[in-house]
């Protein structure tokens, strides 16, 4: 369904020397986004009879304060005899605190979570309008897999519905959940685009925001399942080992060896998920491919495995208090028209996806705004991003 275009840039492109960047979002916003290249320091001078030693000369001369009186302004800016400017200087009247729905300085866990909030008020047209679409796409094939599950029982017409071990609704459940997972990575990558605008306070109309995302989308779905595969593979290792000792020893060592080894697993596996957490923001920020991605987000979680964990655990604890307080009362509505024979009917089933669908509207664009905020927090906090984006803010008010 969604076409994947090629980025020969981005498959060429090597951390020590990053291409030019020609997608999109890298194109006309300010090259912040690529792999960071550290500019070179200048040679130091050689030491001479009339050159002090460094930090026993005479201090720097600045031009003289101006008096306190009418019309006493700030200190005038560094730069004065005999000195330069330092790198990444914005003048003060010039620079923006908050050009977006954020301030261009690393963030607070208050406002990571009030960004995402904020961006959904402002653009609510973009990202409600996607994921509107993509959410009433989802539930349409859901519930086209239940009918296709109860239309050859009696299901349908006694409205009492018997699913818990039926092999052929498990599989139907097992395609609608890879389908809303399909939906959410195509979400969060076009809403990461929407993101990265609203950081600035640029606009974003629904066909740009598409056209931006769409080349990523594919490698943005094979980085998520690989994630998804690396973290099952963890804990289904020690299950399977103490299984196959179990059986081979024909005793209950093996469940024991299992249960130890899934203990250690379970912590292998949160690390490994909260380090790739900001891996789908630089895979479509960045332009980068899946490898790159994944060695980004390694490098950019570093040293703040506790807070991202914290951030991203928050961010769940809300989402699922908002999809249940948005999903309730229709599911009390599917309670009261279903069957009273002891198992649900097709009513509640219905009720139920039109519950998640509604409350998905709302939870995922809120969900993938955090993780596209919490990218470029760890980007300002460890590559100075907020000085790059300053500037950049900077140059589109002056023009």
């Amino acid at each position: 369904m969604i076409a994947m275009a090629e980025d020969p840039a981005a498959e060429s492109t090597s951390p020590a020397q990053p291409a030019a960047p020609s997608g999109a979002w890298a194109g006309v916003q300010p090259p912040a986004w690529v792999l960071p290249t550290p500019a070179p320091e200048p040679p130091a001078p050689a030491p001479s009879a009339q050159t002090p030693a460094a930090g026993w000369g005479a201090p720097p001369v600045y031009p003289p304060a101006p008096r306190p009186g009418p019309g006493y302004g700030p200190p005038p800016p560094p730069g004065g005899p005999g000195m330069s400017l330092p790198p990444g200087w914005v003048p003060p009247s010039a620079q923006p605190a908050r050009p977006g729905v954020v301030p261009l300085r690393p963030l607070g866990i208050g406002e990571i979570l009030d960004g995402a909030w904020s961006t959904m008020r402002r653009y609510w047209q973009v990202q409600l309008g996607f994921a509107a679409a993509v959410v009433t796409v989802v539930t349409v094939l859901q519930a086209a897999a239940l009918y296709l599950v109860l239309r050859d029982t009696s299901a349908l017409g006694n409205n009492s519905v018997d699913t818990s071990g039926d092999a052929a609704t498990q599989s139907a459940q097992a395609v609608a959940t890879v389908i809303g997972l399909l939906a959410q990575i195509v979400l969060q990558g076009v809403l990461t685009v929407v993101m990265s605008r609203a950081v600035l306070g640029e606009e974003i109309t629904p066909r740009a925001a598409w056209t931006q995302a769409r080349p990523r989308l594919w490698r943005l779905v094979g980085l998520s399942f690989s994630v998804l595969t690396l973290v099952a593979a963890i804990l289904a290792v020690p299950v399977l080992l103490g299984l196959a000792i179990g059986l081979s020893t024909n005793s209950d060592a093996g469940w024991g060896i299992g249960f130890l080894g899934e203990l250690a697993a379970v912590p292998c596996a949160v690390l490994l998920f909260v380090r790739l957490g900001v891996a789908a923001p630089a895979l479509v920020l960045e332009k980068a491919t899946i490898g790159t991605a994944i060695r980004r987000s390694l490098r950019l979680v570093r040293g703040s495995f506790w807070r991202v964990l914290g951030i991203l655990l928050l961010t769940q604890v809300i989402t699922q208090m908002a999809t249940g307080m948005l999903a309730l009362p229709f599911l009390g509505v599917g309670l009261a028209v279903s069957g009273t024979a002891g198992h649900p009917g097709v009513a509640f089933y219905l009720f139920m996806m039109i519950g998640v669908a509604i409350a998905g509207v709302v939870t995922y664009p809120f969900s993938a705004g955090v993780t596209a905020l919490l990218y470029v927090d760890l980007r300002m906090r460890r590559e100075g991003l907020d000085l790059t984006l300053a500037r950049a803010a900077a140059a589109q008010i002056a023009r």
